[in-house]
């Protein structure tokens, strides 16, 4: 699957927060730490049309990209990448937000995955719009640049109380869940023919892994690194699955969470109201967003994204050590470790979060 559909899918899954960011939201310290007062931050980023601009208007410009970005030569920038899959990304999630039902169960992301794959598939993509893009992606590592500022935001966001309690009691599950799946799709994997290295390493591994950036782009070059060869051709047979499944992912995620808000008070166990885990109190109401001066919000999300950028590379270091563990395994247990032993001020980890 070509870098085209797995750099749509990418944006596609941050519209929203660049969307947040655009309008100067973040929780409710300032960069001294010190809190600021305001009114919480609408959930849905739809009423300011797409990016914050008008839908129309953004539409318009979509289509003066693709035009122009045709017709250009050939290039690899990537400002002009940037803004072809940003432009494609933001009008496929507000398709996918304006279409009912469809947009309960992930619709603008599933158009990110489905659509660019389809164009591509039907040979619809200009070669140079392809080639801006797959360099966009593979070439500038503009997975690494998501994925490592998923990861620090997410962790060094989080309540340390969320963390430490909600942590430690949904560990075992996940374990369990893991070599569950590994130990019954390999069994199957063997029985249909496929082998059972092959289904673990090769499909319920990068699944499981989190999608592409996460999931297929690390084991790809763990294989490639243990095996030899080139990460591309181990990529290529890794991502279907990963697609296929982020699609029923979504769709699922969507369908539960649409049927937990109607039946969530009859069967109250089935909906979990923001809290992690039982007898866990951090719940949604700790971590709502506020609304704060633009340039605050600016100051703090080029903390978050230096300091994001520092973690990765610590993590790579450590992983260029020790070969067998990818460097977002060293970022999670870095970040984690700073979560719980070294908490960062306020206002650093909520520039990461907001990032």
């Amino acid at each position: 699957m070509s870098p085209v559909i797995r750099a749509e899918a990418e944006l596609g899954r941050i519209h929203s927060s660049v969307a947040a960011s655009a309008g100067g939201t973040m929780k409710s310290t300032d960069q001294s730490g010190q809190p600021v007062q305001g009114e919480p931050v609408e959930a849905a980023s739809a009423s300011r049309g797409i990016l914050g601009l008008p839908a129309p208007a953004f539409i318009a410009l979509t289509v003066v990209v693709l035009v122009t970005t045709t017709l250009s030569p050939e290039g690899t920038g990537m400002t002009a990448a940037f803004a072809v899959a940003m432009t494609m990304g933001g009008v496929l999630m507000w398709v996918g937000s304006k279409i009912p039902g469809f947009n309960f169960i992930g619709g603008g992301v599933i158009l990110c995955i489905l659509v660019p794959a389809v164009v591509q598939y039907l040979g619809l993509f200009p070669q140079n719009l392809e080639t801006l893009i797959s360099s966009f992606y593979s070439t500038s590592g503009f997975g690494e640049f998501v994925v490592a500022g998923l990861i620090t935001g997410s962790i060094l966001g989080m309540p340390r109380t969320m963390l430490i309690k909600a942590g430690s009691r949904i560990i075992a599950p996940i374990v369990a869940v893991i070599a569950g799946c590994f130990l019954i799709l390999g069994l199957i994997g063997e029985l249909v023919g496929m082998g059972a290295g092959y289904t673990i390493f090769f499909i319920v591994g990068p699944v499981l892994g989190g999608g592409v950036a996460a999931g297929a782009i690390p084991i790809s070059e763990i294989i490639a690194g243990q095996s030899g060869g080139d990460p591309g051709i181990y990529l290529t047979a890794l991502v279907p699955a990963v697609a296929v499944a982020n699609i029923f992912c979504i769709i699922a995620a969507g369908g539960m969470n649409a049927w937990g808000k109607k039946v969530g008070d009859r069967y109250p166990g089935f909906n979990g109201n923001g809290a992690l885990a039982r007898g866990v109190e951090v719940g949604l109401e700790e971590s709502k967003s506020r609304k704060v001066p633009t340039e605050v919000a600016i100051r703090s999300a080029i903390t978050g994204f230096i300091l994001a950028g520092i973690l990765f590379v610590v993590a790579n270091y450590l992983s260029s050590l020790l070969p067998q563990l990818h460097a977002y395994v060293f970022l999670i247990l870095i970040c984690a470790a700073l979560k719980i032993f070294a908490p960062l001020p306020g206002y650093v980890e909520e520039g990461a979060d907001l990032w």
